[in-house]
């Protein structure tokens, strides 16, 4: 991005300061730290890290997530160290760190739903996240990454009103099976019957989710097709040619 071009610096940085905020932009606590010291240092322009921190008025409501939000003052502390670690530079400089931080994070451009996992008999909060590229599994209190599925290896997924099932491929297999929401539950991936790993979450997003997947999934296949095509072109054109010859 241009640094000249300041309202869009400015314009991104605050829609993804709200995303990470409210939530919508899922981050760790040591994530939301680095993201914190930069906001600071934004919010605080030309004002030392040291009156920043005694001076000031401010709480970490205004700059950390609500999951991570605690008084104590080891995160305090973090964020002050981090403050401290950056370099000098201008508020629009500061901006553009705090977007390509945010752009870097395996959360950014992912839709996230929650759902509940069933482990051992009991039920754990999760976020669910669907992108054009993946599907990720996030721990809801920490925002940790447990599971990350490339969209090539989803055989297929079966909804209800309240579960979604997720069925992936061992392998980099784009559309093992067909995506109908309505096949069995058990099943083979149709290439070389490879067993299927499943996935499922308690949920009453499972239509919201598959949409969305499907949208993704439906992308992908256009994008194998017309590779598909070119690739036959190709070859169809080097065979017109080596018979001219």
């Amino acid at each position: 991005m241009n640094l000249t071009n300041g309202t869009k610096i400015n314009t991104l940085y605050c829609e993804l300061r709200d995303g990470v905020l409210d939530g919508s932009l899922p981050v760790t606590l040591q994530q939301a730290i680095k993201l914190a010291a930069l906001q600071l240092r934004i919010d605080h322009d030309n004002v030392s890290t040291a009156a920043v921190h005694s001076k000031i008025s401010w709480s970490l409501k205004d700059v950390l997530p609500k999951e991570h939000v605690r008084n104590n003052k080891d995160t305090l502390v973090a964020i002050k160290k981090e403050q401290e670690s950056t370099s000098e530079m201008s508020t629009t400089e500061f901006k553009h760190r705090y977007t390509l931080l945010c752009q870097s994070l395996p959360t950014y451009g992912v839709t996230f739903f929650p759902v509940k996992k069933l482990i051992e008999d009991a039920k754990v909060a999760r976020l669910l996240g669907v992108s054009k590229e993946s599907i990720i599994q996030l721990d809801e209190r920490s925002k940790e990454v447990l599971h990350t599925w490339s969209l090539a290896c989803v055989c297929r997924w079966l909804v209800t009103s309240t579960t979604f099932s997720l069925y992936i491929s061992p392998h980099d297999k784009l559309f093992c099976n067909s995506i109908d929401i309505d096949l069995p539950v058990a099943g083979l991936c149709a290439e070389n019957g490879n067993k299927e790993e499943s996935h499922s979450f308690q949920t009453g997003l499972g239509e919201q989710i598959g949409q969305l997947l499907g949208g993704y999934m439906n992308i992908l296949k256009a994008a194998k097709e017309r590779r598909t095509s070119q690739v036959n072109m190709s070859k169809i054109e080097s065979c017109t040619s080596d018979n001219i010859v």
